[in-house]
């Protein structure tokens, strides 16, 4: 008898193999990921920090870095960490893709695995961006513009 796609059932199962399938993957690999994954975040983060800091050097030319206040520097950290999230696990399941050996290590493990595979990983991430990610530099731009500095 055929699983109801629509029962809580399914999803717990669905999720119970992606986990089976997590803990299939060769030691070294799941010691690494962690560090992987929390490097990638951060880089990434520098990356749209410094940008967002750029935009409010710009636009405030006068005011050193202490004078920034504590909200700005806030809004321009924080958001931006949770607007690369996504992109930053895109980016490195792309780089584990262009490996030839990781590649053929997770694709073995993702075989029957429902939603294990790097097209679907992707689909997810990719909306996950497009919802968490506008709101995130929206307000890593607010914290750059910081209207409320004084000029």
């Amino acid at each position: 008898m055929p699983r109801d796609r629509r029962s809580p059932h399914h999803h717990q199962s669905d999720f119970s193999a992606r986990q089976a399938a997590r803990r299939r993957l060769p030691l070294w690999l799941r010691l690494l990921m962690p560090f992987l994954v929390v490097g990638m975040i951060a880089a990434l983060t520098v990356v749209s920090v410094s940008l967002f800091g750029s935009l409010h050097r710009f636009l405030h030319p006068g005011v050193r870095f202490t004078e920034i206040s504590g909200a700005a520097i806030a809004l321009m950290i924080y958001p931006s960490a949770l607007g690369v999230l996504a992109p930053a696990l895109m980016l490195l399941n792309l780089c584990f893709y262009w490996i030839p050996p990781l590649r053929r290590i997770f694709e073995r493990n993702s075989r029957g695995v429902p939603g294990a595979s790097l097209d679907r990983a992707m689909t997810g991430l990719r909306k996950m961006a497009l919802v968490v990610g506008p709101p995130s530099f929206l307000l890593a731009l607010i914290g750059a513009i910081e209207p409320w500095a004084r000029q």
